[in-house]
């Protein structure tokens, strides 16, 4: 929970690029007056997206993720490199993804719904994402052919069923 009585004594930064940057700090917390280091990943915020087709299904897509060996069903997502830019550079990055990832766009009378901001991993990383839920999208006229294999449409309640718990 933020606020009260934290201070950050030090940091230590051990690694940054342009993703993200690695440090330690060493904080005096409200619960504990001797200060503790702990070693923070913050990485830049990013978005991710549920497209919705027109007969409901949410489209997810299948990429590889080195950290864990594996290629795993996701939603779009992508990080935002223009995070100072407001509310519409966030659409546009959330646009964007999906019509990359996916070969989709918004529907004409699509809509965009921000579902807010969430971290993952609390205690080891700090970055926001940005999810949305989309009324509907489109395949887009000049879709990339490069990732149709790698594209998968579930019904809506069957993804919450599968995915949430």
């Amino acid at each position: 929970m933020k606020g009260g009585n934290w201070k950050t004594i030090s940091s230590e930064r051990h690694f940054a690029d342009r993703n993200l940057e690695v440090v330690t700090d060493r904080v005096q917390t409200p619960a504990r007056p001797d200060p503790r280091a702990w070693t923070i990943v913050h990485r830049k915020p990013a978005v991710v997206i549920a497209p919705m087709t027109r007969d409901g299904k949410i489209i997810l897509i299948r990429q590889e993720r080195i950290p864990i060996r594996q290629a795993i069903w996701e939603m779009p997502s992508g990080q935002i490199d223009d995070h100072d830019g407001g509310e519409d550079k966030i659409k546009d990055t959330a646009l964007r993804e999906v019509r990359e990832e996916t070969g989709y766009e918004l529907a004409p009378n699509g809509e965009l719904i921000s579902l807010g901001y969430f971290s993952l991993h609390r205690g080891l990383q700090m970055s926001a994402v940005i999810s949305f839920w989309p009324a509907q999208f489109n395949p887009a006229q000049r879709a990339r052919t490069g990732r149709k294999a790698n594209r998968f449409s579930i019904a809506a309640d069957s993804a919450a069923k599968r995915f949430v718990a």
